[in-house]
Order: C-alpha cells, then structure tokens, then sequence
C-alpha cells in the first residue's frame, strides 16, 4: 500500500513538471511570434530606407533628390505585403526581424540583410527591383535593364 502511495506521488510530480514544462514552451513560442502587421511594419521600414540610402548612394553628380520623389517610386515598385506574408511563414522569421530591426536603427545600410533562401523562394527579383527603383529617380530611366537578380545583387556590393 505504501509503494502504490509513493508512486502516484512520484507519477503526479512528473505530471505537473510536465504541464509546467509544456506550459513555459508554448508561452514563449507565442512572446516571440511576431504578427504579420509587425512583420509588414519592420520590412517596410528597411526597405524603404535602404532604398533611399540607394537612391543617394548612386546619384552621381550629387544632384538634388526630394524624399517626396522617391516615395512614390518606392511604393508602386516594392510589393512589400506579400513580402511580409511570406516572412511571417519563414522558418528564421524572427531572426531576420531581429536583424532587419536592428539594421534600422543605423545609418548605413545593408540589402544583404534577408537571406538568398527567402528570396529565391518567393520568386521575388528583390535586388533587381532595388536597382531598377533608384535609377528611374536618378537617371529617369531604367540602366540596369539587362542584370539578372544576382547580378543586380553582386552590383550593389559596389554601393554598400
């Protein structure tokens, strides 16, 4: 009697150290999980202001640019939504948040920042229309015409 008393002692404490386990797992999934809205929100940021950054970076006779120019360029060439989507479902989602974020914060900037993974597998020619989008405000016209995406990509190494 006092065996099977001992054992459903030990069995009910590896229960609730199980359900508190369990209980710590998925409250922090849920800390770190961050909505598609704030995802969109941070991607939106570093985009556009590596644009920008671009844009200044190749204007070659320094030549006034107005941020106003640039907005508008920037929004019907960059389809940042179905960015977000896909980032929300990506499995180091958080990690290149958190990087994304930080780069934000500082003055130079770095395209380089979401990885080749991601963006062969959405399809998206990120560092094609990158290029594509500064030059129509500096030049007025597209000159990177013929770069692939990883070409494009290896010609902003130039800039950054």
């Amino acid at each position: 009697m006092k065996i099977l008393s001992l054992s459903l002692v030990y069995i009910t404490i590896i229960v609730a150290l199980s359900l508190g386990l369990l209980y710590v797992l998925l409250r922090r999934r849920r800390k770190t999980k961050k909505s598609v809205i704030e995802i969109h929100q941070i991607l939106h940021r570093y985009i556009y202001e590596t644009y920008v950054f671009l844009v200044f970076q190749i204007n070659p006779e320094k030549k006034k640019i107005d941020r106003d120019q640039v907005k508008p360029t920037f929004e019907a060439v960059f389809d940042v939504s179905t960015l977000s989507e896909a980032l929300s479902h990506f499995v180091r989602c958080d990690e290149v948040i958190t990087r994304l974020h930080e780069d934000s914060e500082k003055k130079e900037k770095n395209p380089f920042l979401l990885p080749d993974v991601f963006v062969r597998r959405t399809g998206n020619n990120f560092y094609q229309q990158l290029l594509e989008a500064a030059s129509k405000i500096v030049y007025q016209k597209n000159v990177f015409d013929d770069l692939t995406n990883e070409q494009a990509k290896n010609h902003l190494r130039y800039y950054f």
